[in-house]
């Protein structure tokens, strides 16, 4: 009879532990297959709207201003864009088109709560109109007749004419995605133009 306790006592054991191995096996398996999920992006915490589009090189390339605004209650960083992914959205097909090393952006972005910061996208895509020639500001300085306000507007009536270029000449373009891999945002920049 004492062995026979005996060997119930261990053949208990045995199971509890099989038991608990087992459990602890589908707990650890159950964590590791919900963390390689993929977590949905977070879109809409990080704002995009358009200002304007502008010029930049000696080749006029484009460059499209907007403002991003921090709708959380903590700051929003990219530091730089090892993981980050912009594109372009397209209109007609409904997508979006990544062309790799055409469209980079400001970083590092730091976006503190609750605020708004500037931020541009530049792009390799020309503005090449016959004829209109941008003249720089600083030679718009050296004219004394165009001063103060009057720099303003004709700063002003260009980027209205690189926008209507934009629309006619880019008619599939309906504005930029930015993807940050790091932290699953999706930020918007939608056509303003």
């Amino acid at each position: 009879m004492l062995m026979s306790l005996w060997k119930r006592l261990v053949l208990i054991s045995a199971s509890a532990g099989a038991g608990f191995a087992l459990m602890l096996s589908l707990i650890f398996g159950g964590y590791v297959w919900h963390q390689s999920r993929s977590k949905p992006w977070n879109k809409g915490s990080i704002k995009a709207t358009f200002d304007y589009v502008d010029t930049e090189g000696q080749g006029n390339q484009l460059v499209f201003h907007y403002t991003l605004e921090n709708s959380m209650n903590f700051d929003y960083r990219i530091e730089d864009e090892s993981n980050v992914m912009i594109m372009k959205k397209l209109r007609k097909q409904q997508s979006s088109s990544l062309d790799a090393g055409t469209l980079r952006g400001d970083f590092p972005v730091f976006v503190p709560a609750r605020q708004r910061l500037q931020f541009a996208i530049h792009t390799q895509m020309r503005y090449t109109p016959d004829q209109v020639i941008r003249v720089p500001l600083e030679e718009l300085e050296e004219i004394e007749i165009l001063k103060g306000h009057a720099k303003q507007e004709a700063e002003n009536s260009f980027r209205k004419k690189l926008a209507a270029f934009v629309k006619e000449e880019m008619t599939s373009l309906d504005g930029f995605v930015l993807f940050d891999k790091e932290n699953r945002y999706q930020i918007d920049f939608p056509k303003g133009w």
